[in-house]
């Protein structure tokens, strides 16, 4: 288990980069994660959930978990919608 996070830590481990949120893996330092959204005000919107998270998170691998949840769900959202899109133009 891991002691409670510093606000440094906090905003190293998620930032905002234009229409990007970049998130990084505690347990594995050099791996992140780049999450992409359709505008800035998105992201950031999802930037602040996931500051969320990880301030509820009780430990660094159940962030980790956390994230490629996150990660996960957002692909494959994104694959449904472009068979949706793919459906729609034929």
């Amino acid at each position: 288990m891991t002691q409670p996070r510093s606000f440094l830590q906090l905003r190293r481990a998620v930032r905002v980069q234009g229409r990007r949120v970049i998130a990084r893996f505690l347990t594995k330092p050099n791996r992140g994660a780049v999450l992409t959204f359709p505008t800035h005000s998105d992201a950031r919107r999802a930037a602040a959930k996931l500051l969320v998270q990880l301030r509820l998170s009780k430990s660094d691998e159940e962030w980790d978990e956390q994230l490629i949840f996150r990660v996960d769900l957002l692909t494959a959202y994104n694959a449904l919608v472009e068979e949706v899109e793919e459906s729609d133009e034929e």
